[in-house]
């Protein structure tokens, strides 16, 4: 009696063009930290989290840490991108509502302290100006 053994490999890396996206938004992202001029305007409008954006990684976080891919990923059905979620890691850090760690990019839950207003947070009214322009 013979025994065989099957084994079956998967490879789950994530794809060329979805790496290839993933180092453009950084790039991104990392141009308009410097201050950099984006190429297009529509890179301010997909950059700037909306309410809702804010209250679903707000809402995820309180569950437990997560990483800024983690979060992309749980949200891309809802349009989250690279980008959106670091600015929205910006906000929350800046307001001392969620931890991040940048090492890591991981965002944690802290403790409540007081009540927030998101026009509190020089990132938001950034974005939302650059976005708001680019709209018009």
């Amino acid at each position: 009696d013979v025994q065989s053994l099957t084994l079956r490999a998967e490879d789950w890396r994530t794809s060329q063009a979805a790496q290839e996206q993933a180092i453009a938004a950084q790039s991104a992202y990392e141009a308009y930290c410097r201050g950099e001029q984006l190429p297009a305007p529509a890179y301010y409008q997909r950059m700037c989290p909306h309410r809702n954006d804010l209250i679903a990684v707000y809402q995820l976080v309180q569950r437990m840490p997560m990483t800024v891919q983690q979060i992309c990923t749980a949200l891309q059905s809802k349009g989250m991108n690279r980008c959106r979620a670091r600015m929205i890691a910006d906000i929350f850090s800046e307001l001392n509502l969620l931890s991040f760690d940048v090492v890591t990019e991981t965002l944690s839950k802290l403790p409540v302290t007081q009540k927030r207003e998101l026009d509190e947070s020089e990132s938001y009214r950034k974005i939302w100006a650059l976005a708001k322009e680019a709209a018009s």
